[in-house]
């Protein structure tokens, strides 16, 4: 029943389809806030079951599928290098990464993907206090990093509520969802 198919844990897709029909912008904002929330920050709560590398693993998911939302693809197939070099170019919390996009998308993104770890010598710390990025050691903060995240995505539901419903930034959310929905089938 791909009505009945959950898209967070309070919205199914029939209920998102009436959020649609009726232009419930707040409504919709809140919903893809409490998506990214429950499957990408809440599982790193707990301060006792956080792990560096999990944690950068899920961040760069998140930037992949917040930046879908954004531009309206489909999906980042083909395109997930430019999903990093978008989501650094526009973000106000990661400013200290803008010029680094490349770097941090082969070192980072790929390094823990492909090869379950950092490469180029590119490092992780959970240690609270530190910067967002140590340009001399290229060391990433992954507590700061999903802190940030969480200020994206409370950022980027907030413009939503705020824009018009016929926005590029509408009509690419729309799209995104509409591509979720249909994979329901």
């Amino acid at each position: 029943m791909p009505e009945n198919t959950k898209l967070s844990s309070s919205v199914t897709v029939k209920q998102y389809k009436e959020m649609l029909q009726n232009e419930q912008r707040n409504n919709i904002a809140d919903f893809i806030l409490e998506r990214f929330t429950e499957r990408y920050l809440t599982p790193f709560a707990n301060e006792d079951t956080k792990h560096g590398f999990s944690m950068m693993a899920i961040s760069c998911l998140m930037i992949e599928a917040l930046e879908s939302f954004k531009q309206g693809w489909p999906n980042s197939n083909s395109r997930s290098a430019l999903a990093f070099c978008y989501f650094f170019d526009s973000s106000k919390h990661f400013t200290e990464l803008s010029g680094s996009h490349q770097a941090f998308y082969k070192h980072i993104r790929c390094g823990l993907l492909h090869q379950a770890e950092t490469t180029g010598g590119w490092k992780i710390t959970r240690k609270k206090g530190q910067p967002l990025l140590n340009p001399e050691t290229n060391t990433i903060n992954a507590y700061k990093f999903m802190q940030n995240l969480k200020k994206e995505i409370e950022d980027y539901t907030n413009e939503l509520k705020h824009s018009e419903w016929n926005s590029p930034l509408w009509t690419n959310t729309r799209k995104k969802i509409k591509y979720i929905c249909n994979q329901c089938k």
